[in-house]
């Protein structure tokens, strides 16, 4: 019989997801809570389900806290990368586009992972979610600064 996952278990397990979600290093995770290097690695993939979650488990608060945390960090992204845009700074803007990224990615997990419990009719519509991330993601967009014109190299 395999053993549950010590981070899931652990009293700051909602802390523990809002600081992988922010991108904290496994290894400061590690140093501040007491947990295996091996535990954090493997829990990281137990992000997109929680998420996921938020809308049909009894752990709604800490699944809607990582859901509102990831929306929030990809307007965050959007808003510094929309600067760096308008500074010139393209390594900024760069690095903030490869953030974003990560973050739809995340995104995108979590939708396939409600699509399949839609499937299996253990969730509710997926649509609800669909409509606010896709809402979010709009207004996101609608700020976005437009595309440089000018085709200079990066040094």
């Amino acid at each position: 019989m395999s053993r549950g996952c010590t981070v899931c278990a652990h009293p700051a397990c909602n802390e523990i997801n809002k600081l992988l979600v922010n991108g904290s290093s496994n290894r400061s995770i590690v140093a501040q809570y007491g947990l295996s290097l091996g535990a954090v690695q493997r829990h990281r993939s137990h992000i997109p389900e929680t998420i996921s979650e938020a809308k049909f488990v009894a752990e709604v608060a800490k699944s809607n806290d990582l859901l509102q945390t990831t929306m929030d960090l990809l307007e965050q992204a959007q808003g510094i990368t929309n600067k760096a845009q308008a500074a010139g700074d393209l390594k900024t803007a760069l690095e903030g586009i490869g953030k974003i990224t990560g973050v739809l990615k995340l995104l995108m997990q979590v939708t396939l992972i409600l699509t399949e419990k839609e499937r299996e009719k253990e969730a509710p519509s997926v649509e609800d979610v669909r409509l606010e991330l896709i809402t979010k993601l709009s207004r996101i967009t609608a700020t976005r600064s437009p595309e440089p014109d000018n085709t200079e190299s990066y040094p």
